[in-house]
């Protein structure tokens, strides 16, 4: 299986503190809620680990929610829905998986 089997990644030449201010101002405007963000990068240097910024984006739309776990209650092992943010290569990646 390949990466790009996984996720739909998207290649921004916007600032990584751009993308994910859009992806959280822009959110609610299409019925979903940021529930939360995990700053991974924050999270791995409090241990001694060093990388680039990568924050993962927590989204929920509880109506799209409602639905699908009225049809299989297991599809809550992929919820919420994840965006991921990360620079590579000077450019602003982010994906949707």
């Amino acid at each position: 299986m390949k990466k790009e089997d996984l996720a739909y990644t998207l290649v921004s030449n916007k600032s990584f503190d751009a993308v994910v201010a859009a992806l959280e101002t822009n959110s609610p405007a299409h019925q979903f809620r940021v529930l939360h963000v995990h700053d991974v990068q924050a999270t791995l240097a409090e241990k001694g680990f060093q990388r680039g910024p990568l924050k993962i984006l927590e989204v929920c739309n509880s109506g799209f929610a409602h639905k699908a776990l009225g049809q299989d209650v297991t599809v809550a092992l992929f919820m919420p829905c994840k965006f991921t943010v990360w620079t590579e290569g000077g450019k602003t990646h982010v994906s949707l998986g």
